[in-house]
């Protein structure tokens, strides 16, 4: 601004629409490219344990529902003692909850 008083256009609020446009960006050029990156990844390294002879095993569905009810009470423990780890808590449920991922349902934190 070289010591020049600021216009009307400099002084406008931004709008809530400035910052969709911020974050929509952010998702489209950073979060996605990242996202997709991780997930080649993945793909690349489950290729390459397979070939090297590892054995890759997932929880069964037993195991996933025991690991569950002994997971759960405790993370809404931890994240009632304050916002951040609630917040956090909540952004990890979503992941968790949405189809893609799918190993926690309303059912399961019912109550907490």
């Amino acid at each position: 601004m070289s010591g020049q008083a600021a216009s009307a256009e400099e002084k406008k609020p931004r709008t809530k629409w400035f910052w969709i446009n911020r974050a929509l960006t952010l998702v489209f050029f950073i979060l996605v490219p990242t996202l997709l990156y991780i997930q080649a990844r993945n793909i690349e390294a489950m290729e390459k344990f397979k070939a090297d002879g590892d054995t890759v095993t997932r929880l069964s569905q037993e195991d996933l529902e025991t690991w569950r009810k002994a997971a759960i009470p405790i993370w809404f423990n931890w994240a009632n003692k304050n916002d951040d780890a609630r917040a956090i808590l909540d952004i990890q449920l979503k992941y968790m909850m949405n189809d893609t991922v799918g190993y926690i349902t309303e059912e399961d934190i019912k109550g907490f």
